[in-house]
């Protein structure tokens, strides 16, 4: 994804995955995101599972300074 965007999602979190996160990145070999929590639970999911997702190469992944899904 070259451009930047904030993506707004309506998937609901599972219990236990509303806290804030602490971290996330992108595992190229895997072709997926991984997304760590302050509980420190991770949660993982495909590239392709991204309805956005132009297919660019992801250049960077950063977690937005609220750090919690709205």
């Amino acid at each position: 994804m070259a451009k930047a965007e904030a993506l707004k999602s309506t998937v609901t979190l599972a219990p236990g995955f509303e806290d804030k996160l602490r971290d996330a990145r992108y595992l190229v070999g895997e072709n997926r995101f991984l997304v760590t929590f302050e509980s420190g639970k991770e949660y993982g999911f495909s590239r392709s599972s991204l309805e956005c997702d132009d297919g660019t190469d992801v250049v960077s992944v950063k977690v937005d300074s609220k750090r919690f899904q709205e």
